[in-house]
């Protein structure tokens, strides 16, 4: 009775071997693929952790999206020399200037890396140096950015009456 005794330990141990050479292999898989999978998961948290984050970022820019529109304006993406005309003329008007000519130039880059274009412009105006000194402060208080790079006036031919010539950079990208 002793040898079908051994002869089933042996059996039950060859079986747990048998067993345990076959099932390691796909063990070690399994742990590679779980170790995968929580590599994903975490990935997965921390892309939506980000997500939520430039969400957040977002709506509190739309809340402050005035601010941003002045930013933009300040330095727009194109020149608009439409409404940079328009826009002198209606401040000299409002300042009791008259404006004579406009003349634009465009397109200098600062450098070959930035974006950003340089314009010149150059404005004649007739009228007081009142009106010329409320223009500059219009012009400084505008949220576009302008620089005043040259102002040459002449002596009055009549009463009061100068005649100015403003150069301006103005900048895009």
């Amino acid at each position: 009775m002793r040898y079908p005794r051994f002869i089933i330990f042996i059996a039950l141990l060859g079986a747990i071997i048998i067993g345990s050479v076959f099932t390691l292999s796909e063990y070690k898989d399994y742990l590679k693929y779980a170790k995968k999978l929580a590599n994903q998961k975490a990935f997965l948290e921390n892309q939506t952790q980000y997500y939520k984050e430039i969400e957040e970022n977002f709506k509190k820019l739309e809340t402050k999206r005035e601010t941003v529109d002045k930013i933009s304006s300040m330095l727009p993406k194109k020149l608009d020399t439409s409404s940079l005309i328009n826009y002198f003329n209606i401040t000299s008007s409002q300042c009791g200037l008259v404006l004579n000519d406009i003349s634009i130039s465009s397109g200098k880059s600062l450098d070959k890396r930035e974006r950003i274009k340089e314009h010149h412009i150059t404005l004649k105006f007739s009228g007081t140096y009142s009106g010329l000194k409320n223009f500059l402060a219009s012009i400084e208080k505008s949220a576009r950015l302008f620089e005043v790079d040259k102002i040459v006036f002449s002596a009055p031919k009549e009463k009061e009456v100068y005649d100015f010539e403003i150069q301006l950079t103005v900048y895009s990208y």
